[in-house]
């Protein structure tokens, strides 16, 4: 083989190359522009609001404080990635940021054996010092569970909270057994 031949054979790698590069840039644009129209949608539009093309049904991972300007860009490059964030809140719950600055409530683990309604109001107590948003209070209750607690937390339904009350109900029925257990063992 050639000197010649040798480079006909790189120009033609190259150009093979940048085609591919083309094609996939193309595409990046084209989700990108969808998603951007999602995120801009006009009022109103629940259902919509954070559905990408190649996940219909499946819900666009949130991460709190993220807006179209500051999407991660290998979230980006993984349009059609089929390990997407559920989440059980309700949209209008998703679309609240948490406020910049927030930190950590100083809670003990809820793990499903300790009181229940010791645990929520010690976390009522502490939330309430900062915000009484309904949207951050569902966000910032789960952070405190752990081991069975947080594992009932991650199989509830998509979008089936709608509030902290909801949670705090659903939270609460889960774990009456526990409650009801303690109370006899304090009681003997």
């Amino acid at each position: 083989m050639t000197d010649k031949d040798t480079l006909q054979q790189l120009q033609n790698r190259i150009t093979e190359m940048e085609q591919r590069h083309e094609e996939k840039l193309t595409k990046l644009k084209a989700n990108h522009d969808q998603l951007e129209a999602r995120v801009r949608r006009p009022q109103g539009d629940e259902q919509s609001a954070h559905i990408l093309p190649e996940t219909q049904g499946e819900s666009y991972p949130r991460c709190i404080g993220d807006t179209i300007d500051n999407l991660s860009l290998s979230y980006m490059q993984r349009p059609s990635a089929q390990t997407v964030c559920r989440h059980s809140f309700v949209d209008r719950i998703m679309e609240t940021d948490i406020p910049l600055g927030w930190k950590p409530l100083n809670l003990e683990w809820y793990d499903g054996t300790t009181n229940l309604d010791e645990h929520l109001d010690a976390f009522l107590t502490q939330a309430n010092l900062y915000t009484n948003d309904n949207a951050i209070l569902c966000f910032v209750l789960p952070t405190s569970f752990k081991g069975v607690a947080l594992t009932w937390y991650d199989g509830l339904p998509p979008r089936s909270i709608d509030s902290i009350d909801t949670l705090i109900e659903r939270f609460s029925a889960q774990y009456a057994i526990s409650r009801s257990l303690l109370d006899r063992v304090a009681s003997e």
